[in-house]
């Protein structure tokens, strides 16, 4: 099994060293090994987690939500159900805010477009 340290972790991740070390404190990551001389080493299963936080962030969803997921992983497949709620929910709050950025584009792209138009007439 491959291992990371820290600095690994943030060079493929981007996070911070705080970051990460929050995510251990409030719970989100969990049972990062340690070496004898306190460094963390984190493993595959660690690092895909993490990106996995990412992706969940990059759309939006709370810190929250993320640890109630995490919570309900722990508890194995009895919760497959509701992780899969809080999935389908956060899809369904990406594809509204796509719609909604998809109608402020054609406003824009209108915008741009009379713009245009003036300029041509000058």
């Amino acid at each position: 099994m491959t291992h990371y340290s820290m600095k690994e972790i943030i060079k493929e991740t981007g996070l911070t060293s705080d970051t990460l070390r929050y995510y251990e404190k409030d719970g989100l990551l969990s049972d990062i090994l340690r070496l004898p001389n306190g460094h963390r080493r984190y493993s595959n299963h660690d690092l895909e987690w993490l990106k996995f936080i990412l992706c969940l962030r990059s759309t939006g969803m709370p810190l929250k939500n993320i640890k109630k997921y995490k919570e309900l992983m722990n508890l194995g497949d009895k919760t497959t159900s509701q992780r899969k709620e809080i999935l389908t929910n956060q899809k369904l709050s990406i594809l509204n805010e796509m719609e909604v950025l998809k109608e402020a584009l054609e406003r824009i792209d209108w915008k741009i477009e009379y713009y245009e138009s003036v300029e041509a007439n000058l």
